[in-house]
């Protein structure tokens, strides 16, 4: 079959998105310019990333490398996922995981990450391709023993960090506890506080799933242009405790 420039530099893009962990069955469908996005997505002038880490498997702990690791900090190791899941209640906290496992089972995987909600790259011993095609419809970043390197994983999940950081701000100005109070309170003027909190609280849900689902620059975007939607309506929600005084200096 013949190729015309476009269509190689698509393929291109798909095989170097294919290496940073990304799921073919998502790829196929975006154009050559959304494939570019999500290939060098737009950043802010952020400070390097540092974040901490859960490694679990003895391969990958003998993978791990000091020049490699220098912007993450592990923060616990395990020897196996059985022992990891044993301690899902006490760990520290953390950011992302790494994980090896013998047999590349996606349903098991795809249940830990509804557990810990942090990006996460596995290592495999073994699997069918069944297997891979299960990880790669559940978006899981997999890889085979053998045919990795530490700082590919590294790689892969300080993407996945720093898209999330670029794109999707933290700006919370009000606490729970605020807008708990705020909902319970009443004005004298034409406006509710609690109409305002259930937008809030809304959109804050809405930032959520879409964070635990993203895995495109589309949905980083979609989710970037809530979280500033729900910041000004945080922003307008404090001019009006504001303006009637309802919240006590202590």
């Amino acid at each position: 079959r013949y190729y015309d420039k476009e269509q190689l530099e698509r393929l291109s893009l798909i095989k170097d998105l294919l290496d940073q962990g990304h799921s073919i069955s998502h790829l196929i469908e975006l154009s050559a310019n959304e494939l570019k996005d999500l290939l060098e997505p737009r950043r802010s002038s952020l400070p390097a990333l540092q974040f901490k880490l859960v490694v679990v498997g003895q391969g990958v702990q003998n993978l791990e490398t000091k020049d490699a690791s220098e912007q993450c900090e592990v923060v616990q190791r395990f020897l196996s996922l059985d022992e990891l899941e044993s301690q899902l209640d006490n760990l520290p906290e953390f950011d992302a995981l790494v994980v090896e496992v013998p047999s590349l089972d996606a349903e098991r995987l795809d249940q830990l990450v509804e557990v810990v909600s942090v990006p996460l790259v596995v290592v495999y011993r073994l699997a069918s391709k069944g297997d891979i095609k299960a990880a790669d419809e559940r978006q899981i970043s997999v890889f085979k023993f053998g045919e990795v390197l530490w700082a590919d994983l590294m790689e892969v999940l300080t993407k996945k960090l720093e898209s999330n950081q670029s794109h999707i701000p933290n700006s919370d100005f009000l606490t729970d506890e605020e807008l708990f109070h705020l909902s319970r309170t009443l004005t004298s003027g034409k406006f509710s506080p609690k109409d305002f909190v259930d937008i809030v609280l809304a959109q804050r849900a809405l930032v959520d799933h879409i964070q635990r689902h993203t895995d495109s620059a589309f949905e980083v975007e979609l989710a970037g242009f809530v979280r500033l939607s729900e910041s000004r309506m945080e922003e307008a929600l404090q001019l009006l405790a504001k303006e009637y005084e309802l919240f006590v200096e202590s």
